[in-house]
């Protein structure tokens, strides 16, 4: 009876405790992120003109035309060579470079096997 009233007076004394487990945000910081008005939606899309208007050339803060062509990182270019290692793994693949006639055969493989596997283990397609 009492360890019941000792864990009872615990309990309550534990429970009327205020913790505050978050600082308040410093007020000036705070004052300063509410002016900031930032709307996007990630869509871009192009606003509607009508014959003979300017057309809209406003309506990505970067096209692509702007950017400057650059070389793919090593292991998503076309000619990564460890493209070859895992042809040989997932489809037999029996030559150690890409021309294009050995390619052109891996992908009618690539297809028969598409064809043959069902929907549930075409995850391979992913598969360069």
């Amino acid at each position: 009876m009492i360890k019941t009233l000792a864990v009872l007076i615990t309990s309550f004394c534990i429970a009327a405790v205020n913790v505050q487990a978050q600082a308040p945000p410093d007020p000036q910081l705070l004052a300063e992120i509410k002016k900031i008005k930032a709307i996007d939606n990630h869509a871009h899309p192009l606003r509607y003109v009508g014959e003979g208007e300017k057309p809209d050339d406003e309506y990505d803060a970067l096209p692509l035309e702007a950017i400057e062509p650059f070389p793919l990182p090593v292991r998503l270019a076309p000619d990564n060579p460890e493209f070859i290692s895992a042809w040989k793994q997932f489809y037999g693949y029996k030559y150690g470079d890409m021309l294009a006639a050995h390619v052109n055969e891996l992908l009618g493989i690539k297809k028969r096997s598409t064809n043959r596997t069902p929907m549930a283990f075409r995850a391979g397609c992913w598969i360069s």
